[in-house]
């Protein structure tokens, strides 16, 4: 069954934190959605020196959502930021395990409620 995606931003704990809340489905329509929300959150480097992108409610990611992700954080790291993907559902934390991109992206598997260091 088809799930919409939807994107709720928000300033996280610290108030140096920015929190993407993904819901629904990151796929090849959405994904440079959410490419583009990462890199509007951390543009400011002096308000926001964390982006945590949780998802939480994200039932699907495909390969262009994966490759956000990676571009979503290259991007951050430009802007003097650090990514955290945070709270994947299982199917998707083993999507990112099989891709190798455990060991690249900063992925956290607990829903993150406290300010987070780097």
């Amino acid at each position: 069954m088809f799930e919409a995606y939807e994107l709720r931003v928000c300033d996280g704990a610290s108030g140096k934190d920015v929190r993407l809340e993904v819901s629904g489905e990151v796929d090849v329509v959405a994904a440079g959605h959410l490419l583009d929300s990462v890199l509007r959150a951390a543009s400011s480097c002096e308000r926001h020196n964390l982006v945590i992108v949780d998802l939480a409610n994200c039932t699907f990611m495909d390969s262009r959502g994966v490759a956000a992700l990676i571009a979503a954080d290259r991007r951050v790291r430009d802007l003097c930021s650090h990514l955290v993907v945070t709270n994947p559902q299982m199917h998707i934390a083993r999507l990112l395990a099989i891709t190798g991109l455990d060991g690249y992206l900063d992925i956290r598997s607990k829903r993150v409620t406290a300010p987070l260091e780097p």
